[in-house]
């Protein structure tokens, strides 16, 4: 698996015991494949010269009759910089079992070396309360020549799966990055197309040789409830040749796959790299069309069916929207209802397995929604729904791709795979408005980012009618800073600084943090704060408001201090205009570029910062105004000097799209390279004369 990182479609979840940390070698080693005079004599890749190292070798078998899957890499160092490239780490979530690995390091000269020494489980990467882990381990004596070799195997008990809505299959032995659990899946007896593997063929190295395996679930045929299951895939990305079908296992073998390289703000990677997608779909499928005609039909009924089964929720939206004087105020009042709701989804206590051991059946209705007043995320949404259409609101649900691990890919088929989250459509005036009761702190009238912007079908309209959500303007994810400082005579500066962070700014950290302690908030605020700012300075949160509230704005108060932020020289001090700089994540040093620049959505930030100067000192100069504009961002600076005392900056950044094509990147470049200069731009500041 590697580098892979995929998720249980479906609502499918494996729970298996993590293995824990120990000595390497437990099992019998299997022999080595050996090694060609060619590969031995390699000194330089050449699909691509220079690389620091290659992979001579990958294969991957996934073998869902056995429930396990089986790794082989080979590489070689070729540069200094290939040698990190001797530490190994395996990931994997809580679903898998590593075991059986093996490693070894041949020499330039020759001598080949068992790893005998000890692997270490670490922490990769956590979304909210998911986390991705990693058994690693680092292979000793490694020089530039030296070929690396291991494997290792994931296993899952086919017994330990636990079905969610209903559905009894895998979706590949895999790893991805977890989501909330969402509901809303049709009867899962009768779903019509089911993922179930996945194959990332490219990896950071250039690979001169893969070979891939899937051995799939009865030789891929397969019958449930009336319906017959056959296996078919779909690639996508630069593939070089298609998988074939062998005495039952679907194998490719490839040449010369290039690296993957990764680039700031890609879009998501799914669909552009070489890959393979496999599912199990209906034998009676005609076409693409044909799937998803059928599929999203099947899905506005069952939610239909869930909305019709409203019991009190007429009664109760009547008593809600009984002091309300427009339809807006009427919206408020039934999305502060649902947003009362216990939210399954997000809570770590109602967990699937909890739920089960604690005999909690899945909502079937609104009517169990409003009578347990919890349920899943799609339930809450369902809940709001049935609540605005009893106001006499017109009101549909969406499915939506959620945009921030995938674009649509309409011969991918696998409805909930991709549609794999819903949000309200409320017409307010005569205008739809996108809505996301069931996102905890989330404001009226905003959306998660990644349910913006995006392929969504609806419970309107042609069943299979694909239609594109709203992108919010920038000013709807607002980021506002207010400083007060004062400068000292050694160049240093301190004092306060208020920030606010507006609609999606605002719902992003609060997401980010939905599982964090205080301590923990604290100490990831400041480390934002402190990125934006000179190097060495250093920040203390005072203040926060609204982190756990549906408030449209956060609010935080940090004392700063920034150390040698004006350089004396001479007679004179020079200042740059602005404390509040571009961040490095910004930086955009390459001077080519193959993706698009993908920013997850519009936004703005804004500064106004007053600087008071200390006795004796008088600006000589300062910035002229800056106005800088492109078809995709804005960005303007002012400096002003105030009663010869203090000096005013305005500063404001807005990035007007969230994508940005490759061919632009140049004119990108060069604006964010306009950003930083005019935020550097120096004021000069003379001290009086002794």
């Amino acid at each position: 698996m590697g580098d892979r990182c995929s998720v249980l479609g479906a609502g499918v979840l494996l729970l298996l015991a993590l293995t824990t940390s120990g000595r390497a070698a437990a099992a019998a080693p299997e022999k080595w494949p050996p090694i060609s005079d060619a590969d031995r004599a390699l000194k330089d890749c050449p699909g691509e010269p220079g690389a620091p190292a290659v992979y001579l070798y990958r294969e991957e078998i996934t073998d869902h009759d056995e429930m396990v899957f089986r790794a082989f890499r080979r590489l070689k160092v070729l540069t200094a910089a290939g040698r990190r490239w001797a530490n190994v780490e395996i990931p994997f979530t809580d679903v898998w079992t590593v075991g059986k690995i093996q490693a070894r390091v041949v020499r330039p000269d020759g001598e080949s070396r068992d790893f005998t020494g000890e692997f270490f489980e670490k922490s990769v990467a956590r979304v909210g309360r998911f986390e991705i882990k990693a058994k690693a381990f680092a292979l000793p004596a490694v020089d530039v020549g030296s070929i690396i070799d291991y494997r290792y195997e994931l296993t899952s008990d086919r017994n330990a799966a636990i079905s969610v809505d209903g559905q009894d299959m895998l979706d590949g032995l895999r790893l991805r990055r977890g989501k909330p659990e969402e509901g809303g899946v049709p009867d899962a007896a009768a779903l019509l197309s089911w993922p179930i593997e996945t194959w990332d063929i490219q990896s950071p190295l250039f690979t001169r040789k893969a070979r891939y395996v899937y051995v799939p679930i009865n030789r891929g045929q397969i019958s449930t409830s009336g319906l017959r299951m056959r296996l078919a895939w779909v690639a996508h990305g630069p593939m070089r040749g298609l998988p074939e079908m062998k005495d039952s296992r679907v194998v490719i073998e490839l040449d010369d796959i290039p690296a993957w390289e990764t680039e700031e703000f890609m879009p998501p990677e799914e669909l552009r790299r070489m890959g393979v997608r496999f599912f199990f779909c209906d034998d009676t499928m005609l076409s693409a069309e044909d799937y998803w005609r059928r599929e999203c039909a099947a899905w506005r009924r069952a939610t239909e069916k869930f909305l019709g089964q409203a019991g009190d929720a007429a009664s109760e939206s009547r008593r809600l929207v009984s002091r309300a004087g427009t339809p807006l105020d009427k919206l408020k009042a039934l999305y502060e209802r649902a947003q009362r709701i216990r939210n399954w989804s997000y809570d770590k206590t109602m967990t699937y397995a909890r739920r089960k051991e604690q005999k909690v059946k899945d909502n079937r209705n609104v009517a169990d929604v409003l009578r347990r007043n919890g349920g899943l995320r799609s339930d809450i949404t369902r809940a709001f729904v049935a609540l605005a259409r009893a106001a006499g609101l017109s009101a549909d649900v969406a499915r939506v791709v959620t945009r921030d691990d995938k674009f649509f890919h309409e011969k991918l088929l696998g409805l909930c795979r991709q549609f794999d989250s819903e949000v309200a459509v409320v017409n307010v005036d005569g205008r739809d408005m996108f809505l996301d009761p069931a996102t905890p702190y989330c404001p009226l009238g905003v959306v998660r980012w990644s349910c913006s912007d995006t392929t969504y079908v609806s419970t309107s309209g042609e069943p299979a009618s694909f239609r594109t959500s709203p992108v919010d303007p920038p000013e709807k994810a607002l980021t506002r800073r207010e400083f007060a400082l004062r400068l000292d005579l050694q160049g240093n500066l301190s004092g306060s600084a208020w920030v606010s962070y507006a609609g999606q700014e605002a719902l992003v950290r609060r997401l980010d943090h939905i599982d964090r302690d205080d301590r923990g908030v604290r100490k990831d605020l400041e480390a934002e704060m402190t990125e934006i700012l000179a190097e060495g300075a250093s920040v203390s949160l005072r203040e926060l408001d609204n982190m756990d509230n549906s408030e449209d704005e956060i609010r935080a108060e940090f004392e700063v201090t920034i150390p040698r932020a004006a350089a004396v020289v001479g007679g004179r001090m020079l200042l740059p205009a602005s404390p509040a700089r571009l961040g490095p994540k910004y930086a955009f040093r390459r001077s080519r570029r193959t993706s698009s620049v993908y920013f997850p959505y519009p936004r703005r930030e804004s500064d106004d910062i007053v600087i008071t100067l200390p006795a004796g000192v008088k600006p000589e100069a300062t910035p002229a105004v800056i106005r800088k504009k492109r078809s995709f961002s804005e960005y303007a600076l002012t400096c002003a000097v105030e009663d010869g005392t203090k000096l005013h900056v305005r500063r404001d950044l807005v990035i007007g799209q969230s994508r940005i094509p490759a061919y632009l990147y140049p004119v990108l470049k060069v604006f964010f390279e306009q950003v930083r200069s005019g935020d550097e731009g120096q004021v000069v500041l003379a001290l009086a004369r002794k």
